[in-house]
C-alpha cells in the first residue's frame, strides 16, 4: 500500500506567504517548464487558469506534453533520470508506487515554495512516494434521478440495486483496461471479501443485462447523449459534463461490506533529473491554491484536494456530490495495494475477455 511506504511527511506546516514572494521573475526569465498533462478539456482549463498565474509569478514559459499517466510513466522509465522528457507529471495512486520503486521521482520539496501544501488533506500530502495531490476523484455510480424515480428504482446506495431487470441495457460500465479498477475492487470486496479476486465482479455482472462497456469518455458521452444510459460506473467528475444535457444526475458510492471507498487521487510529481525543480514547485503551489482548486471543482468537476476549498464548496448543493465527505474516505482508499492490483491485472484482463467480451 502506498501509505505503508511512507516514513514521514517531508513537509511541515508553516505560515508562509505565497510562492511568488519567495522568488523573482528575473530568476526564471527565459526558462520553460515542461508539464506532462491530461489533454483536451483539462489542458485547456490549466492553460486558462494556472498558466497566467505562473507566468506572472515567474516570467517563465510553459510547454505541455499531453497524454495519459501510463504514457508518462513509460517515458520516465525510458529516460532513467537522463534527458527527462518533462519536468512535472501527474500520476494516479495506481502508478505511483512503481514510479517510486524505480527512483523516478524527486521528492525533495521546499516549504517556502509550496506553502499551500498545508491546506491538503493529510492523507494526500507529499511523502516519500508521491508529490502533493492536485485532485481527488470519487468513483462510484452516477445515475439519472428522474429515470430511477419514474421506474420505481431506489437510489443505488448498494450494488444490488443495479441488478434490477428494469435497468437492462441502461447501465454503462468501464472496460477492465480503463482507469476505474478501484470500482471493481470495491465490488470484489463486497462479494468475496477480497479486493483482488475479480470473480466477485464477474459474478455480479451475470445479473447485469446488456451492459454498455466503455473504454474512454468520448464514447461514453456519445452513448449518454442518446438517452439510453441511466446509470454509469465511473467518476463523479462526469457529473457537470452530463448535466449539460439537461439531465439531473446524482452520484453515490455504494456500500461494500463495512466500507464505503471509491476514492482515488492524482499527484503532481517532479521528475528526477529535471533542472527545473523550483519552477515545478511554484506550479504545484498554484495548482493547489484556493483560487485554482475552486475553479477546478466548478469547471472540471474533480474533487478538491485542498481541505479549505472542499469544506467551503460542500455547502453548495450543486457541488457537494463532487467532494469527499471526510478524511476517512481517503484512508479507506489507501487500503488498496496497488502493487498487488498491478500484479493481478493480467489475470483480470484474461478473465474479463472470456466473460465480458465473449
Amino acid at each position: 500500500m502506498i501509505r505503508e511506504c511512507v516514513v514521514g511527511l517531508l513537509l511541515a506546516a508553516a505560515p508562509l506567504v505565497g510562492a511568488a514572494a519567495q522568488s523573482s521573475p528575473k530568476e526564471f526569465a527565459g526558462q520553460t517548464l515542461r508539464v506532462a498533462i491530461f489533454g483536451g478539456t483539462w489542458q485547456q482549463w490549466q492553460q486558462k487558469t494556472i498558466e497566467p498565474l505562473f507566468t506572472k509569478a515567474t516570467g517563465a514559459k510553459v510547454e505541455y506534453t499531453p497524454g495519459a499517466p501510463a504514457q508518462f510513466l513509460a517515458a520516465m522509465v525510458a529516460a532513467k533520470g537522463r534527458n527527462v522528457p518533462f519536468d512535472l507529471a501527474p500520476l494516479g495512486d495506481d502508478l505511483l508506487l512503481e514510479a517510486s520503486r524505480q527512483g523516478l521521482l524527486l521528492n525533495d520539496y521546499s516549504k517556502a515554495l509550496m506553502p499551500n501544501v498545508d491546506k491538503l488533506f493529510d492523507e494526500i500530502k507529499p511523502n516519500q512516494v508521491h508529490g502533493p495531490s492536485d485532485f481527488v476523484s470519487l468513483n462510484g455510480v452516477l445515475y439519472d434521478e428522474e429515470k430511477f424515480r419514474s421506474n420505481g428504482l431506489p437510489p443505488p446506495t448498494n450494488w444490488e440495486v443495479l441488478n434490477n431487470p428494469k435497468l437492462a441495457g441502461h447501465i454503462a460500465i468501464p472496460d477492465i483496461t480503463f482507469v476505474y479498477r478501484i470500482i471493481y475492487a470495491n465490488i470484489n470486496y463486497w462479494k468475496t471479501g477480497d479486493r483482488y479476486n475479480l470473480d466477485g465482479t464477474l459474478e455480479w455482472l451475470k445479473n447485469i443485462k446488456n451492459p454498455i462497456v466503455y473504454n474512454d469518455f468520448p464514447t461514453l458521452q456519445t452513448r449518454f447523449n442518446s438517452g439510453e444510459i441511466w446509470a454509469v460506473l465511473g467518476s463523479a467528475g462526469y457529473i457537470l459534463r452530463f448535466r449539460k444535457q439537461g439531465r439531473e444526475m446524482k452520484f453515490v458510492i455504494p456500500q461494500s461490506r463495512d466500507e464505503k471507498g471509491g476514492v482515488t487521487f492524482s499527484s503532481l510529481n517532479i521528475i528526477k533529473g529535471t533542472t527545473k525543480a523550483r519552477l515545478a514547485q511554484i506550479w504545484i503551489n498554484l495548482a493547489i491554491s484556493d483560487e485554482v482548486q475552486t475553479s477546478m471543482v466548478k469547471e472540471i468537476g474533480f474533487g478538491a484536494s485542498n481541505r479549505v476549498v472542499s469544506d467551503k464548496l460542500r455547502n453548495d448543493p450543486a457541488l457537494k456530490d463532487l467532494l469527499i465527505d471526510n478524511e476517512e474516505q481517503l484512508k479507506i482508499a489507501a487500503k488498496t495495494d496497488w502493487g498487488k492490483m498491478t500484479a493481478v491485472l493480467p489475470q483480470w484482463i484474461d478473465k474479463w475477455d472470456r466473460a465480458v467480451r465473449r
